[in-house]
């Protein structure tokens, strides 16, 4: 078979065609390099706070067991090792951006909240009365809500 003599002109226009797609080809390997980084941030992040909301339990469980230790062993340095583990762990979850919220007297928010119940009190109304359980957030995703007792106003009779 002969080939037809390309004019320059058709030389040309054929290396524009084959430089115009490998120019596409890059920049979609390029876009493809981001989209794969940009999912390998999000999968670590996914893990980091599944890790994190497996240890939220165990933090409540330290938190309530220290509460309720007798005053007269209060200084024990068995006492003293556990509420070093404690810290530890407060540590370690504050280094991953989780921090703890919900105190008495906060105003109430749904979206950062989980009302319990409701009880008659003018001066706090709409506001947190009791935290049942901390609630805990990472830079602006919450983890998991505080579980609050909220104040009402008082019916009249």
């Amino acid at each position: 078979m002969v080939q037809k003599k390309k004019s320059p002109k058709e030389i040309l226009a054929e290396r524009d065609k084959y430089l115009a797609g490998w120019q596409r080809a890059q920049a979609d390997y390029v876009n493809l390099q981001k989209e794969m980084e940009e999912n390998r941030s999000k999968y670590a992040a996914y893990a980091k706070q599944d890790i994190l909301e497996e240890i939220l339990p165990i933090i409540d469980h330290f938190e309530e067991g220290l509460k309720h230790i007798p005053k007269d062993q209060k200084k024990e340095s068995w006492i003293t090792g556990i509420e070093h583990i404690k810290k530890q762990l407060d540590d370690f979850c504050g280094r991953q951006g989780l921090e703890s919220f919900g105190k008495k007297g906060d105003e109430f928010d749904p979206e950062k909240h989980e009302a319990l119940s409701q009880e008659e009190n003018d001066k706090m109304e709409g506001k947190v009365i009791k935290v049942v359980k901390k609630g805990y957030i990472r830079g602006e995703k919450v983890i998991r809500p505080a579980q609050v007792v909220v104040g009402s106003k008082a019916k009249k009779k």
